[in-house]
């Protein structure tokens, strides 16, 4: 049972990476439901298949839920935020602001436009509870390298 568990996950996710982001979130999901639930099933009454079923729905949807709601944030914040990138890069977003919009050269004020702009980043992070976030901030190459670590870190 556990060989066919394996294979089962390991072709699930053999294919992922043409999905989309909510088709994605659905195979993985499916694929962890479906380990718990024939490690469950293994252990109970039930036949392990019975097990494997049922947890490949449960994560199976539960993933796509997530995975659209990453979606829907991310086509939202696309809409939101004029002179950003918004990118999805595997299970997160990725917003990515042109630094001379944000400070000025050797700088670690924001301009009124950018204090704007990150209010409204924040204000829809606030719809998304639960949502990590990793604040980076970088310097360009001029300038000795610990003093741009320095302004990267009052930056972020």
């Amino acid at each position: 049972m556990r060989v066919l568990l394996t294979l089962l996950i390991a072709l699930s996710l053999a294919g992922c990476s043409s999905l989309s982001t909510t088709e994605r979130a659905a195979a993985i999901g499916a694929a962890a439901g479906a380990a718990i639930g024939g490690l469950i099933g293994e252990k109970s009454a039930d036949k392990p298949v019975t097990g494997v079923v049922v947890g490949a729905a449960a994560g199976g949807a539960v993933g796509a839920i997530i995975g659209r709601q990453m979606d829907q944030q991310a086509k939202e914040l696309e809409e939101q935020l004029e002179g950003a990138e918004v990118e999805r890069v595997g299970e997160g977003i990725v917003v990515t602001f042109d630094s001379a919009i944000l400070f000025a050269v050797d700088s670690s004020d924001l301009s009124e436009s950018s204090r704007a702009q990150l209010g409204e980043l924040a204000s829809s992070l606030k719809q998304y509870e639960g949502t990590d976030i990793l604040v980076a901030g970088h310097t360009d190459a001029t300038g000795a390298d610990e003093y741009n670590l320095q302004l990267s870190d009052r930056r972020a």
